[in-house]
């Protein structure tokens, strides 16, 4: 999820509905949301903002903020309150508590949806439903993701020690192929216009990128079932990256995205 962040159920627990787990997601979550919104703009050559726009799975709000850029109004909704009481204040956006799957508007109210980094927890066909059902005719339906490729500019090793060490000890949770979207979902109610990449190049310290991966469900996983403390685990990868971070100030890291575009059928 979705700067983005989606509640979701695993062994009874919901990853993102932690009071903490906000915290740290509110604080540690890079911007990588900007870059998709731009390509969109591009793809769709979007030149006057859009009226009334919702962003679904919203979390803290960078998803929300990023959309805004192209919107005159925004709403983000998202299931969890913890990640809602972190949103960054915008003056074109509101927050609101809703799940993807039973969305609280009228039909044809929006005229843009976006799904940033959220979609893989869905129940996909319940969404688009819905996001059929409240999007005006022609409305487009943009649903994006963005993952870390488990690399650092110029540095080999560290995709080794991230392989081999850090998804050993925090493997990832059940979830669908955060990369994928099978359009074919969509059936009649949309038209698919196409599909697309983007690569983010994010610089970290060692301390906003340890912060970075205790926003990953890999650690909320272990950490909100009690397995391990939050403090150990930010030791543990304190000293397990140190050597990555000795002789600069901050790594490059390597982000890369895919961005799905779909608009409501005038048929």
């Amino acid at each position: 999820m979705t700067n983005c962040a989606r509640t979701i159920i695993f062994k009874d627990m919901n990853f993102f509905s932690s009071k903490t787990a906000a915290e740290r997601y509110a604080k540690g979550r890079p911007n990588v949301q900007a870059a998709a919104i731009r390509t969109f703009k591009e793809f769709a050559k979007v030149t006057q903002p859009f009226k009334r726009c919702l962003d679904v799975g919203c979390g803290t709000g960078l998803s929300s903020v990023a959309v805004a850029e192209i919107c005159d109004s925004v709403i983000g909704v998202d299931i969890s309150e913890g990640m809602l009481a972190h949103a960054t204040k915008h003056p074109k956006i509101q927050y609101q508590k809703s799940d993807a799957e039973n969305l609280p508007f009228e039909d044809k109210t929006f005229d843009l949806i976006t799904v940033g980094l959220a979609m893989h927890w869905f129940d996909q066909p319940a969404f688009l439903k819905e996001a059929e059902r409240v999007l005006m005719l022609g409305g487009w339906l943009v649903i994006y993701n963005n993952e870390f490729t488990h690399k650092m500019k110029d540095v080999p090793k560290f995709t080794d020690w991230f392989s081999n060490s850090y998804l050993k000890r925090y493997p990832n949770p059940p979830r669908k192929n955060e990369l994928a979207f099978n359009e074919k979902l969509a059936g009649d109610g949309f038209e698919f216009h196409g599909k697309g990449e983007f690569t983010n190049d994010i610089p970290m310290t060692q301390e906003q990128f340890v912060s970075y991966l205790t926003t990953q469900s890999n650690v909320i996983a272990k950490v909100e079932q009690g397995s391990e403390r939050i403090e150990d685990v930010k030791k543990w990868l304190s000293d397990s990256t140190q050597e990555f971070f000795e002789k600069i100030k901050s790594g490059t890291l390597l982000f890369r995205g895919g961005i799905w575009y779909l608009r409501k059928s005038t048929k």
